[in-house]
This record gives C-alpha cells, sequence and structure tokens, in this order.
C-alpha cells in the first residue's frame, strides 16, 4: 500500500513544496530531499516502523531556488487499539542557523586548536586532580619534555614553587571560581633548571567536566631584567646616599623639575615641595639666589655653557645651611632649541667646613710660622738627585742673610753657605738619614753673604710616601750661635781658672795624658815645671786682695808669652803654676824656657798703680828620664822647686835622678 503523507502549509514550506499542488504523494517528499540525503531519511523511517522506536533524522532539503536547508525531524509510530500501525505522527524543526553556527565553530575550534598548539604561549589543560589533559608545542619547548612524555602528568613534575598539597588547595581554589586569575610561579625543566613563569588561568566547562586552563609566558629574562633594573637602581641609590649627589632634571619650558630621593634628601624636601622655579629659587641661600638666577639665565642658559658652580642652600627641614656642587648640561630638541637641564647636585658641606679648617689652620701655621725664630722648611729627595726646598718661611733671611724665594728656586743658594769645613759632614749625615729615614739631626756651621759665622741646629723627618714617590722631609733650622757661644763659655770655665784664664787642674791633667801617650808612640820627650810665686803673700797682705788677683793675671799673660801655642800653663791653685812643654830636645831646651820664664816674672810688675817686684821657683821633670807617668813626673817637679826654694828663692832646678 503506497504511504500518504499530510503536512501543514508551514512544514510544506521548511521542504520547499508547494502546499496547493502537494498530493502527500512519498516521491514529492523524497524529491525535495537532498539526494545525499535520501537514503538517511528511508532508513530512519524503516527503523521506527519496524522498531517500533521514534526517529529523529537530520537532513537537508532543496528549495526549488536551489538552496540548502537543514532539517531534523521527530515523530513516533502511531497504532490502533488491535496495536496494528496506522501512522506516523511528528513534526520538523528548520536548524538551518544551528548548523551554520555549527559548522563555523567547528572551523573556529580547528583554528583555535592550530593558535594553540602553535602559539607562542605555552598552554597546558589540567583536570580537577592537576593532571595534564592537553598542552601545546610551546609549553613543551619551554620544560624540555615531548608532548607524550606530559599528556597525563601530573602539576607536581613541573611546579617548583608550591608543595603537593599546596598545589592541591590551589587548584581546588581555581576550580571553585570563574574569575580568571593571573600569577608569577616557577617551573622545573626537564634538565632539572628552573624558569620564572606568569601564568594566566580560568576554570573551565569540558564534556560535562570542569577542567582548568592555564596560558604561560616564559619570563625568566623579564625577571632577570627586572633584578638587573633594580639592582641598578639599588647601587645608583646607594651610590648617590653615599657621595651625597643626587640628580635632576629641568624642564625649560614648563620650568618644572624632577629630582632623585637622595637630592629631596639634601634638599630636606618631601614630595609636596612645588618643583618650580620658584621653588628652586625659595631653596637657594638668600645671598646666593640673586647670583645663581643670573648664572643661570646668562651663563648657562645664555651662553649655553655648562651648569658648574658651588652655591649655598636652607634646606627646607631644619632651615640648615648646605653647601652644594651643581654640575648639569642642556639637553636639545631636533630644532636645536634648549628642551632641559639635567645633572647632578651634590653635598659639599663638609669639604667645606673642611677647607675653611683647612684654610684657619693655614693661617694659624704661617703666623706661628713668622712668628718663631726658627726656619721651617719642606726638603724634598729626588731619585734622580735633584733635591731641593718646596716650603721655607721667611725666617730664613733673618738667619741665613737669603730670602726664602731665593733658596726655593735654587737650593744651591743654601749649600753655598755652609762652612767648607762642615760641609761633607752636613752632607754625609743628610745622605745617612735619607737612607735609614730615622730623621735628621745635626749641628753646623754656615757664613752668611754678609760674612756672619754662625752655628745652626738643624732636624727634620721623612714623610710617609708611596713606593717610588720621592720623599718629603720636613723640618726646622734655629740659629744657635749664642748658644754655642755660651756653651764654649761654660766647657771654658769648667777647664779654665776663673781668674787668669789659663788651664785648670783638670783641663792640665787631660792635656798632659794626651802628651804622655803622643810622646811614647813617637818615642819623644816632654817637660813638666812646678812653679811657685815667691813674696806674693806680701803683695795681698800690703795692697790686699784684688791687687793680688790683678797681679796673678800678669803673671799668667807672661808665662803664657813664654811659651809655643803648643804648650799648656795652668793655674792648679793660689800662686802655683804649671807648665807642659810637648816634644822637647832634652833638658837643655827645658831648662831654657825655665830661664826665660823666671827672668819674666823677676821683672816689677806695675798693678793699680803700684810698682810690685817677685820672682818664682821653678822645678822640672822630664820624660821618659824621671817618670813616665803623672804622679810620678809631678812628684819629681814639685820636689825639685821646694829644692829650689829652699836655696833662696828665685831658682830654676832640674830633677837630679839619684
Amino acid at each position: 500500500m503506497e504511504n500518504k503523507w499530510c503536512f501543514d502549509a508551514q512544514t510544506c514550506h521548511l521542504l520547499g513544496i508547494d502546499p496547493a499542488t502537494f498530493t502527500g504523494a512519498e516521491e514529492a517528499i523524497f524529491a525535495a530531499v537532498h539526494p545525499d540525503d535520501r537514503q538517511t531519511l528511508k532508513a530512519a523511517l524503516t527503523r521506527a516502523a519496524e522498531q517500533d522506536v521514534p526517529y529523529e533524522p537530520e537532513y537537508r532539503a532543496v528549495w526549488p531556488d536551489g538552496s540548502i536547508h537543514h532539517l531534523t525531524a521527530r515523530g513516533e509510530l502511531v497504532r490502533d487499539d488491535k496495536g496494528r500501525p496506522v501512522r506516523m505522527n511528528g513534526i520538523i524543526w528548520d536548524i538551518t542557523v544551528r548548523k551554520q553556527a555549527e559548522g563555523a565553530l567547528a572551523r573556529d575550534g580547528r583554528r583555535n586548536t592550530l593558535l594553540l598548539q602553535n602559539g607562542s604561549d605555552g598552554i597546558h589543560i589540567l583536570d580537577s586532580e592537576g593532571n595534564a589533559l592537553d598542552v601545546n608545542i610551546a609549553f613543551c619547548k619551554v620544560l624540555g619534555y615531548k608532548r607524550e612524555e606530559l599528556i597525563g602528568a601530573n602539576v607536581v613534575l613541573w611546579d617548583a614553587h608550591l608543595s603537593p598539597d599546596e598545589l592541591k588547595q590551589k587548584l581546588q581554589e581555581q576550580l571553585d571560581t570563574r574569575d580568571i586569575l593571573t600569577f608569577e610561579t616557577r617551573h622545573r625543566r626537564k634538565d632539572g633548571s628552573l624558569c620564572d613563569v606568569e601564568v594566566t588561568g580560568q576554570a573551565l566547562e569540558l564534556n560535562g567536566e570542569r577542567v582548568l586552563f592555564f596560558s604561560s609566558r616564559d619570563i625568566t629574562e623579564r625577571n632577570h631584567a627586572k633584578k638587573v633594573l633594580k639592582e641598578s637602581e639599588f647601587f645608583l641609590r646607594e651610590s648617590q646616599r653615599i657621595a651625597s649627589i643626587g640628580s635632576y632634571k629641568l624642564d625649560v619650558m614648563s620650568g618644572l623639575w624632577k629630582s632623585s630621593e637622595e637630592l629631596d634628601r639634601i634638599f630636606g624636601i618631601g614630595k609636596d615641595f612645588s618643583r618650580n622655579v620658584q621653588g628652586w629659587q625659595d631653596l637657594a641661600h638668600p645671598q646666593d639666589a640673586e647670583m645663581m638666577g643670573q648664572y643661570l639665565s646668562e651663563e648657562v642658559l645664555g651662553k649655553r655653557k655648562p651648569f658648574n658652580k658651588e652655591y649655598r642652600i636652607v634646606r627646607k627641614s631644619d632651615g640648615e645651611t648646605r653647601w652644594v656642587s651643581g654640575m648639569g648640561e642642556l639637553a636639545y630638541g631636533p630644532d636645536g632649541k634648549v628642551v632641559s637641564l639635567i645633572g647632578t647636585i651634590q653635598d659639599i658641606t663638609e669639604r667645606k667646613r673642611s677647607e675653611e679648617s683647612l684654610r684657619k689652620s693655614s693661617e694659624r701655621f704661617e703666623r706661628m710660622a713668622e712668628t718663631v725664630p726658627t726656619v721651617l722648611y719642606d726638603y724634598v729627595l729626588n731619585p734622580d738627585g735633584s733635591n731641593r726646598f718646596t716650603y721655607m718661611n721667611h725666617r730664613s733671611k733673618e738667619i741665613f742673610g737669603v730670602d726664602a724665594e731665593e733658596i726655593i728656586a735654587d737650593s744651591n743658594k743654601f749649600w753655598s753657605l755652609v762652612h767648607e769645613d762642615d760641609r761633607q759632614l752636613v752632607r754625609d749625615e743628610d745622605n745617612r738619614a735619607n737612607k735609614t729615614g730615622i730623621g735628621l739631626v745635626i749641628e753646623h756651621r754656615i757664613v752668611t753673604p754678609q760674612g756672619e759665622l754662625k752655628w745652626l741646629h738643624t732636624e727634620s723627618k721623612p714623610s710617609s710616601t708611596a713606593t717610588g714617590e720621592p720623599s718629603t722631609w720636613s723640618g726646622f733650622i734655629l740659629d744657635i750661635t749664642e748658644r754655642k757661644a755660651a756653651q764654649e763659655g761654660i766647657e771654658h770655665l769648667a777647664q779654665h781658672d776663673i781668674l787668669t784664664g789659663l788651664a785648670n787642674r783638670a783641663l792640665f791633667s787631660d792635656r798632659l795624658q794626651n802628651a804622655l801617650s803622643s810622646a811614647l808612640r813617637d818615642r819623644c820627650s816632654l817637660a813638666l815645671m812646678s812653679i811657685d810665686l815667691d813674696m806674693f803673700k806680701p803683695v795681698n797682705d800690703q795692697f790686699g786682695h784684688p791687687v793680688g788677683d790683678l797681679l796673678l793675671k800678669e803673671v799668667a799673660q807672661r808665662m803664657v808669652a813664654c811659651v809655643r801655642d803648643s804648650d799648656t800653663v795652668a793655674r792648679i791653685g793660689g800662686d802655683e803654676f804649671v807648665v807642659l812643654l810637648r816634644n822637647v830636645a832634652g833638658e837643655n831646651e827645658a831648662l831654657t824656657v825655665a830661664e826665660k820664664i823666671r827672668a819674666s816674672l823677676e821683672q816689677p810688675f806695675v798693678v793699680a798703680g803700684h810698682s810690685v817686684r817677685i820672682s818664682c821657683c821653678v822645678g822640672i821633670a822630664l820624660y821618659p828620664q824621671h817618670g813616665e807617668d803623672e804622679l810620678s813626673l809631678s812628684k819629681h817637679a814639685d820636689f825639685s822647686m821646694y829644692h829650689a826654694k829652699g836655696n833662696g828663692r828665685n831658682q830654676v832646678r832640674l830633677h837630679q835622678a839619684h
């Protein structure tokens, strides 16, 4: 029996059939179905009739205008009360739009799959347990794994930031939210190395299951660059802080400026300070503000010179006056116009204070140097021997008779003053001190250009210098001429008779010992005379001790006139004298000198207007005939003198060995 189809007008429209001409014939129905789908539709209808199941075919209809429409039908078999199939009831929907959407979605899906697999960012999809459902090429490349090694692997394989328990908690938190989360973590590569990554994740539905979709990007280099930049900024800040150097940029057109953290500290300003021209002027010290304004406008902006100026500021935080050194350069635009001034400002307050202290100290030193009666100097010893004075105060004119400037210009000016007998001594001591480095202490003579003989006391010490650098000796030179004279006077008094100026017993004994040593060495003779005045006590008693003292002086002069310069006359008691004759030829020469002394002293003396007559007795002992030491010679000379006195005075007696 042929099947008959009944459609309403809407269904006819969906099938592309004219309701007016449709007879319900089955051929008309299938003629409207796309040739490729006819067999599918017939099979669905047959299965529904034979198996008594609903049919839900999807197929295409070809309209008379040639357009293709996607349809879906749903129907079921209807039976009579005896269970026999009577008809099929159903409805038809036009799903063309949905199919087009699904086609577009399928195309987009393929395109997105290609994009995900070949994108530059790493993609990995995890299930609720953290197992990888899918990964793309970029993700594999970052971690160094093959795709098949990562599919099914748990996230603990590559996450190096969180522990397994922490990862589980983190995954659950992300599954429970629909928000897109972005965070930074660290992944472990297959070779064990670590990399920093930035991850963006979101929970999605996939085949009815909640999954986590992650996009990751390797930020190791970025983080390293950030770290390097951060370190550079830190070092810059620390360098500026340590050196008290702040930086700034002044926009010339707007007059606004930016400052570094250290510059704010130097100025004592906060973030709310008005960084404009007026603000800059307010920071300058009132006494420097006008000068700085002119300098900036005329020299820097006007003549386009680099900014280089030291000036004072008043720090806003505490009102303290500080010294700063500003340096900067102009920056120009493409048109050649000045656009900005970029530079640095350094706090130089401590340096300025040190300079001021040094200036005052230098002035104080100069005042002291010109006040002390001493020549102060610096003397440089160069390796090549070109030694020179680099400093000398003006006391040199007073002591040397030569201006300091002349000696600094030519060191030979000083060396020419050194006494010729002391010049080698000074040179030797200078070299010795330079070699040992223990300092120089020396006394020597100079002859000034004016012909004055002076004694100088010099002391100097070297300053520590780097190896190979010339050493500088700093010291002083003191005029000790008067001290030397006083010292010589003291030494003279210690060795000479105060009244007569003759050698005393100690000096005579010292000279006798030296003469004995020379006589022994040279195998020559010497004579020792013991002399006692006759009639000296009556002079004292008659005219007084002052006249007696004057008489003793005259006696000393007459005795000295009778001997050679190499001989010695000494006073050893009130009117007792001794004479040492060095290198005598024999007893005759000694007797001749003794007789000369006796004859000289018996001549009248005129003392304080009084005519006085005295005489003397002389005892002589010879070396080595009468003794080889001072004691024996003195004993024999005294014995001979007393023997002369006992025989009538005014006599000369030579010791006679028994």
